[in-house]
């Protein structure tokens, strides 16, 4: 019925086959000869490439559900099997074509997409010592460098030869085209098909366009104009480069003055009483994504803590206020660049903790902030300097971001008498709580799956969880979008709880419980109950990164010693245990 996979005519569509026996005469017309080298490529290592096939297919066959974790048997044949198949594909693909990326920050995409190009292979000392300093050049995060360095040494010396032997010449702007790179949350991203060529219809088709794209171009424009008039596509083409450029090209962008510049233009968004919805909210969308982008650079790391609390309290007061971004994705970066201030290594600076002091004054604080705060004050006379010490910089940022999701003060709050506000319980969260259980409300019909229980952490497999899945049907959809921005929520509080755990677990000498317990009695009675027990609801095959955070959340509370309400315990798959 079928014909073999290997033969010219089963792998031709069958209209191209109807049209090829009609017009034998235009076949040789209808390829290019490049697409005609590629076909014969295929047919010349066809076997060996169905093998591939199939031994990659047999690899990515796992069990659907995340809730059974894969044996160490397991672990290891699949990881033999991925080192083969690697060493496979960079054995395989060596002569390569024109159209391929060959510097380094396309190697690192190949890698993350799990296919190599060899290079030339040749003698080569220290390199252990090369490819740290490849990966030191390239700033590649902690998480991802730990595979890259459990690679073999083949592929290793593929990168290396990639970066100082056979690098694709340049533009006339002197950017590299190739493969986008860019670390990115494994949490709700899609892994697309790998396509072939997609470095050259990246790259700039028109020469005289390329010469304009430097930094000091993007720097000056965003110098230049105030924020009715910067172009959104300019800002959306300064993204693209941000992320597929080495990191000196952002350092020098931030060098032109473009990143001071970027956050300028955001705070005169931010404080327009009335903004467009074609321009002025697209305009903020795009610099929120430019930021989050410079945000994994060391030189913007620097540039944020020296800038601290903005833009951060100006993005979180304008989701406070009635002026807040309708799009979702937006809202997702304000909270997701809350979250990378754990990331900074901040060191605070006199100016800085002034300012924070200033914000605090600006807020109603529970007992969790106090006792931070409180905690730094003692360390900072313990050693007297008025500049907190690097040691207390975790505290600090914990400090930051408990008093940027703090009730703002109101003149109503303010003006209310001492012992009707005496007689309320405190509920220094539900400003920031709202916020998420409006979501909730708004979308409502995504909970219908009445019968979920919570998933008990230790029995989730999370790096299936967190692996990239390949889209399906609720990709790109309203519902996935509002089940990501709920989970960005999540990952935020089990953030802080997390750090609260490690740090501020036990009271102090005249405290009656830690400022980790405090936390989760000020959440739960700011409403986080609710929030809790609507989430369950939602479907575990579709967000299973929102039910891994759940799970995350119930057992850093267990942590804390906090006792969770028996109408969410009821639904635990495991009942939580209170640690001591």
């Amino acid at each position: 019925m079928y014909a073999h996979p290997s033969s010219a005519v089963a792998s031709t569509p069958p209209r191209q086959q109807q049209h090829q026996h009609q017009h034998p005469h235009h076949a040789r017309h209808v390829s290019s000869p490049r697409v005609i080298g590629m076909m014969a490529s295929v047919q010349a290592n066809g076997p060996q490439y169905q093998q591939q096939q199939q031994q990659q297919q047999q690899l990515g066959e796992k069990e659907n559900s995340p809730l059974r974790s894969a044996s160490p048997t397991k672990k290891g044949k699949a990881a033999s099997q991925q080192q083969q198949l690697l060493g496979r594909s960079t054995a395989g693909e060596g002569s390569g074509s024109e159209g391929r990326s060959s510097g380094p920050l396309g190697i690192l995409a190949a890698v993350s997409r799990g296919v190599i190009r060899q290079r030339p292979t040749g003698n080569m000392g220290n390199l252990d010592e090369e490819f740290d300093r490849l990966l030191n050049t390239l700033e590649v995060p902690d998480s991802l460098r730990s595979k890259l360095l459990t690679m073999s040494r083949s592929v290793k010396e593929s990168m290396v030869r990639g970066q100082t032997l056979v690098q694709p010449p340049r533009s006339r702007s002197g950017s590299m085209p190739g493969n986008f790179f860019s670390p990115v949350e494994p949490q709700f991203v899609m892994a697309g098909p790998s396509r072939s060529g997609s470095a050259n219809t990246i790259a700039l088709s028109a020469n005289g366009a390329g010469a304009k794209e430097v930094p000091e171009y993007f720097a000056t424009h965003l110098k230049a104009n105030d924020a009715s008039r910067v172009d959104v596509a300019r800002v959306r083409r300064l993204r693209v480069l941000l992320g597929s450029e080495s990191p000196v090209w952002a350092s020098e962008f931030i060098e032109h003055q473009g990143m001071a510049a970027l956050c300028t233009r955001m705070k005169e968004l931010i404080d327009m009483e009335w903004r467009e919805e074609q321009h002025d909210d697209q305009l903020l969308h795009e610099l929120l994504r430019c930021l989050s982008v410079l945000s994994r650079t060391d030189r913007a790391k620097a540039e944020l803590s020296a800038n601290t609390p903005e833009p951060f309290s100006s993005l979180v007061n304008l989701v406070f206020s009635e002026k807040k971004p309708g799009d979702l994705g937006t809202r997702k970066l304000i909270f997701d660049l809350v979250a990378t201030l754990f990331s900074m290594r901040v060191t605070p600076t006199e100016l800085s903790s002034r300012a924070v002091g200033d914000l605090q004054g600006k807020r109603h604080l529970g007992r969790c902030t106090q006792k931070v705060a409180g905690a730094l004050r003692q360390e900072r006379l313990r050693f007297h300097d008025p500049i907190i010490p690097s040691s207390s910089s975790v505290d600090w940022v914990l400090s930051l971001v408990l008093s940027l999701i703090s009730n703002p003060r109101t003149p109503e709050s303010d003006a209310m008498l001492d012992f009707i506000s005496a007689s309320h319980t405190p509920r220094p969260f539900k400003t920031y709580l709202l916020e998420v259980s409006g979501v909730c409300r708004d979308y409502f019909w995504i909970f219908c799956h009445a019968q979920n229980r919570y998933w008990d952490l230790g029995s989730v497999n999370v790096g299936e969880v967190e692996s990239p899945k390949v889209p399906g049907g609720a990709t790109g959809s309203v519902e996935f979008e509002a089940m990501a921005y709920l989970t960005c929520h999540l990952r935020l509080i089990n953030v802080l709880g997390s750090v609260l755990v490690e740090r501020h677990a036990h009271p102090g000498p005249s405290e009656g419980t830690s400022a980790a317990f405090d936390f989760y009695v000020e959440l739960f009675s700011s409403g986080m109950e609710r929030i809790l027990a609507v989430l369950r609801k939602s479907s575990q095959v579709y967000y299973q990164p929102t039910h891994l955070e759940l799970a995350r959340f119930f057992h850093l509370a267990a942590r804390a010693r906090f006792g969770i309400p028996p109408g969410l315990q009821v639904w635990q798959a495991r009942p939580l245990q209170l640690q001591a």
